[in-house]
């Protein structure tokens, strides 16, 4: 359903249309915390703690979103690499700015390294 544009400012994507069971949600990148997958449907988790469920699976929501800024890391979550606050080797998990702790899956290490690599995460043993 892309009829309708996404928001672009200077040639760099701000804002992306998502379809909900309503209609659509209008959502500013930078605004988007991590997505987890729900069958045929992604529930979207917002920095200002809000959620959402959208009409796409997983795949398609990351395929929208730009691949310079976030990472699937587990076949049940892609998430924000501006949000990601700590790595911790030991559980493979990932700890977002808000709290939230998610499972990095084995299959996606050796990529989320180089994900993370030139963002400055702290990485904890």
């Amino acid at each position: 359903m892309d009829f309708v544009p996404n928001i672009y400012n200077n040639n760099k994507l701000e804002k992306i249309l998502f379809p909900t069971k309503d209609g659509f949600e209008m959502l500013r990148i930078c605004d988007i915390n991590y997505c987890e997958a729900d069958g045929n449907y992604t529930t979207i988790f917002l920095v200002d703690k809000n959620s959402f469920v959208v009409i796409n699976k997983l795949h398609e929501v990351m395929e929208k979103l730009p691949a310079e800024t976030f990472f699937r890391i587990h076949n049940s979550f892609g998430v924000n690499g501006n949000q990601i606050h700590k790595f911790y080797k030991s559980t493979l998990t990932v700890e977002m700015e808000n709290q939230v702790i998610l499972t990095v899956s084995e299959r996606k290490l050796k990529d989320f390294y180089e994900f993370i690599s030139p963002k400055n995460i702290k990485i904890d043993p």
